[in-house]
């Protein structure tokens, strides 16, 4: 994961979730030869139908910088060709992912990527590209709300404006670094890919089953141990933000939204009405 991001603790959804659709995607895929791959399963999908004020949705859950989800968010945008394709990134940090896309093919030494999220931006043609997550203004007065309500715990309070602070710096950090990067040869590096244990280079099943067996662990791990009160205010903050953003997207046709394996099920439940405020 790359350090401008919030950290998922809560592990990965579980794919088995909502596992029993009869493809919906299908439904609005263009170019269906782009899915026919092992990467892009069901299981790390889901999909928001269509409804009157607004087009379909289309979530798709990633493992930052994994290169099975590189080549997910990749396929899928390419195959669905959306109005609107949002991420999991502060605004702020569109600028420096787009640099970022436009010199992958180029990149050398080992240098950031910009993973799943360039390789989004990367294949989204026409599409309006997005960043849906905090630091934002919807992501600051649900924050500020939640500490002017009484029984938001003082503990759990403190640690989520510290994480805020936190990874407000550092959105910053990359604002400028874009900045820098656009009228100048220097390029600061401010991201560092997370590692995992298959790369680009193997075959896309052996990407497939490395991603499927780490988040297997992951659950695994994550599922004996209580999250910190700040961290679940903060996911849920967060989620709450990135669907409400997704749903006015939504009004300019379908979307698709690459987010983190932990965020599909709930941002999908309040898309879909069963977590809405």
């Amino acid at each position: 994961m790359t350090e401008h991001q919030y950290t998922d603790e809560r592990g990965a959804a579980d794919p088995t979730a909502h596992a029993e659709s009869d493809r919906p995607l299908d439904r609005v895929v263009r170019d269906d030869s782009r899915l026919d791959d092992p990467r892009v399963d069901d299981t790390y999908l889901r999909v928001v139908p269509s409804i009157e004020r607004g087009g379909t949705v289309v979530l798709v859950g990633v493992t930052h910088d994994h290169p099975a989800s590189q080549a997910r968010a990749r396929r899928v945008v390419a195959g669905v060709a959306p109005a609107v394709v949002a991420l999991e990134l502060s605004p702020l940090v569109i600028p420096l992912y787009r640099q970022y896309a436009s010199e992958r093919d180029g990149r050398t030494g080992g240098a950031y990527d910009g993973g799943e999220m360039a390789a989004a931006l990367a294949a989204s043609g026409d599409g309006r590209v997005v960043g849906i997550d905090a630091p934002n203004w919807a992501y600051g007065r649900r924050l500020v709300a939640a500490l002017r309500a009484r029984e938001t715990d003082r503990e759990a309070a403190v640690s989520a404006v510290r994480n805020t602070l936190s990874v407000s710096r550092h959105t910053v950090t990359c604002a400028v670094s874009a900045a820098v990067r656009a009228v100048t040869p220097w390029a600061p590096s401010v991201e560092t890919a997370a590692a995992h244990d298959s790369s680009v280079t193997d075959p896309p099943a052996a990407q497939a089953a490395d991603e499927a067996r780490q988040l297997s662990r992951s659950r695994a791990l994550l599922g004996a141990l209580k999250l910190p009160p700040g961290q679940e205010l903060v996911d849920e903050l967060r989620e709450a933000s990135m669907a409400s953003r997704i749903e006015s997207l939504r009004t300019e046709g379908s979307v698709v939204a690459v987010v983190g394996h932990a965020h599909l099920d709930p941002i999908r439940d309040r898309l879909a009405g069963e977590g809405s405020e």
